[in-house]
């Protein structure tokens, strides 16, 4: 099964404590699946990295505080796309 998991809460270069929640979730995803892959915008984007053997790639993210949050859904999935 191949699992690709979105959320901008997820550990990365900068901030690596953000979303251990979800680097836990992940973790325990990747023990049973073939494949799992994070994308994780991010308002500043990182280069690709890998996380306890888990492909992690930091899009940017248009987010401008306050005015971008009606079109937050919008600008997501536009930086995945």
């Amino acid at each position: 099964m191949k699992v690709l998991f979105i959320s901008n809460l997820y550990p990365n270069q900068r901030e690596p404590t953000r979303g251990m929640h979800n680097a836990q979730q992940v973790r325990a995803l990747s023990r049973h699946c073939d494949i799992v892959k994070v994308i994780a915008p991010l308002p500043q984007p990182l280069p690709a990295e890998t996380r306890d053997g888990i492909e992690v790639v930091h899009p940017r993210f248009l987010h401008v505080p306050l005015l971008s949050r009606p079109f937050n859904g919008w600008l997501f999935s536009r930086s995945i796309a």
